[in-house]
């Protein structure tokens, strides 16, 4: 438990994510100046919960802070951010899921677009797959019974919230997880997270996409980038090198990862 006002939070069970979650929370307090916290094998005991992924639904339990930033252990923060929550908002904050064939599968970024920068822009829900990930989308539709538009999709990697506004839509989605949508194979708790946004129809601000980049490839990102979120079945040079010690520190991460 802890009473500060904001924290980072972040989940490490098992390898290779105990260690990359003790990175990602160096990254985290050394580019935002706050404190963070990992939850590992004891709160995952204590939760009985099926997946590890899923403790983030249980973030106001284990964590007494107003105010809350969860990352996952495979974000990381390579760039100073100063996170800001709209006083009295019952915004959560978030950026949008990976739902444009550019970010994924094609990685095909604007780095300097107003819409990578600042305020997304809008989805054409009736578009082709060339531009919108239609076998994912339905995918997730059918999973979750999910009518919740896919432009208001959220990734559940990065989320921003605060305990007056969105204790009871965690609780809500893990209701669901356990219950009536399940555990997805690939997309663990994300889809019932969105079912409780539809259900309770919680107001989401998405984020500028820079925060939250989808790195599926080993390389180098430009500098406007200010967490990357990596792939890891796809970074295994990178994933080696954590476990190897040789890459510990947020210093050694900006540099594995980000253009001089």
């Amino acid at each position: 438990m802890t009473p500060h006002s904001t924290v980072g939070v972040t989940v490490g069970v098992g390898s290779p994510y105990a260690e990359l979650a003790s990175v990602s929370a160096l990254c985290f307090t050394k580019r935002t100046g706050l404190q963070s916290i990992i939850l590992g094998v004891n709160e995952y005991a204590q939760s009985r919960i099926s997946h590890p992924a899923a403790l983030r639904l249980k973030l106001f339990d284990y964590v007494r802070a107003e105010r809350i930033i969860y990352f996952d252990a495979d974000w990381l923060c390579i760039r100073d951010w100063k996170p800001s929550f709209p006083e009295r908002s019952c915004d959560l904050l978030a950026c949008r899921d990976f739902i444009l064939t550019e970010e994924w599968p094609r990685q095909q970024y604007d780095f300097q677009s107003d819409s990578f920068l600042g305020s997304p822009a809008d989805v054409p829900l009736d578009a082709g797959p060339d531009i919108l990930r239609q076998d994912y989308i339905r995918e997730i539709q059918a999973f979750a019974d999910l009518r919740l538009p896919c432009s208001r999709w959220i990734n559940s990697g990065l989320l921003l919230m605060n305990r007056t506004h969105h204790k009871a839509l965690l609780e809500t989605a893990l209701e669901l997880y356990s219950g009536g949508i399940g555990h997805h194979p690939e997309y663990f708790e994300q889809p019932a997270l969105m079912k409780a946004i539809e259900l309770l129809e919680t107001s989401v601000r998405l984020l500028p996409r820079n925060l939250n980049v989808l790195a599926a490839y080993e390389t180098k990102w430009p500098s406007s980038i200010v967490g990357l979120h990596v792939k890891l079945k796809r970074h295994g040079t990178f994933l080696g090198q954590i476990r190897q010690g040789l890459v510990s520190s947020p210093e050694q991460v900006q540099l594995y990862f980000q253009k001089q």
